[in-house]
């Protein structure tokens, strides 16, 4: 939910597990599912992107002119730096906030 705040088509997905050939299960995938902290770390993402979109509504005019995306790697925007090349865990959300998750379990923050 912190990550798919960020991310042009914001949707919370399921997975399907097969438990024979006939059967499929379909994952529970709302926050309350996962007790009172997943339901407030939801709703504290979700209205983030609410309180975005007027940002990310300018985003996707551009880029419905321009072609430009929204989710960009960071090399789209710093061509001239090579540190940027290789870079995989950080993007742009439009031209000017950059997006650092942190993608490490146990871990609240991350150097950027």
């Amino acid at each position: 939910m912190e990550l798919g705040a960020f991310i042009p088509y914001f949707r919370n997905h399921t997975d399907t597990h097969r438990k024979s050939d006939q059967e499929v299960d379909m994952r529970n995938q709302h926050p309350w599912t996962f007790g009172e902290e997943a339901v407030e770390i939801s709703k504290k993402y979700i209205e983030l992107r609410y309180r975005l979109m007027p940002y990310l509504y300018n985003e996707f005019e551009e880029s419905a002119k321009t072609g430009k995306p929204i989710q960009q790697p960071l090399v789209y925007h710093f061509q001239n730096d090579p540190d940027t090349r290789d870079i995989t865990d950080q993007f742009m959300f439009g031209d000017n906030i950059m997006i650092a998750p942190v993608v490490e379990q146990g871990a609240t923050s991350r150097e950027v």
